[in-house]
């Protein structure tokens, strides 16, 4: 799914609250769609989040409809930049966790340089390269 564009963050944000029985023009200004749509980068969920901390915040502060400044305050509070952010993150540095080194026994317990290469002849079973938590999280959602 691509990201929405401001039109298609308004109508996502109206539909969303006429299914809840609401009427999204008495509940958000334009110029908090757009602000919406700006720090969500057009992210249904994030869209999601936003608005409803906003309606939160809003309600909380007795301000209907909410604006801008409310919806820029649910952005601070969740530390939410509005540059696009980086298209690959810096490669995390090659630990080996705890857990990995108690399961194996002394013999096998090399640094993972050393374990990695193993060789045949000496015995030493290769060790499995050590995947990245983040990578391990994000290969949950194939199974």
């Amino acid at each position: 799914i691509r990201p929405f564009e401001l039109a298609d963050t308004a109508g996502y944000i109206a539909s969303r609250i006429r299914i809840a029985g609401g009427d999204a023009r008495r509940l958000f200004t334009r110029e908090a769609v757009m602000v919406v749509q700006e720090y969500s980068r057009g992210i249904p969920r994030s869209i999601s989040v936003i608005c409803d901390n906003a309606l939160l915040g809003g309600f909380a502060a007795g301000r209907q409809p909410v604006g801008r400044d409310i919806v820029e305050e649910v952005a601070r509070d969740f530390d939410l930049g509005r540059t696009p952010p980086a298209a690959d993150p810096a490669p995390e540095p090659a630990v080996t966790p705890v857990w990995s080194r108690a399961a194996v026994g002394p013999a096998e317990a090399a640094p993972p340089s050393e374990a990695a290469g193993g060789d045949a002849r000496d015995g030493a079973p290769a060790q499995p390269e050590e995947v990245p938590l983040r990578h391990r999280f994000s290969m949950l959602g194939r199974l």
